[in-house]
């Protein structure tokens, strides 16, 4: 698949990039952006939280109800959902951990 063909599918896609090195941020926001992405930065997980509160439609889709925003600069994923009134944050995964493994924590 080509680079074009690529940007096109990621239109409009909204993607958050967390990273405390403000030149590795900005790299990552300048190439997804260029690819497609509609591209916000925080600096820290604290902000990757607020971001996502403010956000919510930020994070990549796990399934019909959870959604994940990349810590990259710290080994971790935080994992929500979005719900009507609230941000649910359902773990902070690390990187490292087999796909999935804090699904058995979750109720219905």
């Amino acid at each position: 698949m080509s680079d074009v063909e690529r940007g096109s599918e990621a239109m409009g896609e909204k993607l958050l990039v967390v990273d405390d090195d403000p030149f590795i941020a900005r790299l990552l926001e300048i190439e997804l952006a260029a690819a497609g992405y509609q591209v916000r930065v925080a600096n820290d997980g604290q902000q990757a939280i607020d971001m996502v509160r403010a956000h919510p439609e930020i994070g990549v889709r796990l399934d019909a109800k959870l959604r994940r925003a990349l810590l990259h600069r710290f080994p971790f994923n935080l994992i929500y959902a979005v719900e009507t009134d609230a941000i649910l944050i359902i773990s902070i995964a690390h990187h490292r951990q087999r796909p999935g493994y804090w699904t058995s924590r979750l109720t219905s």
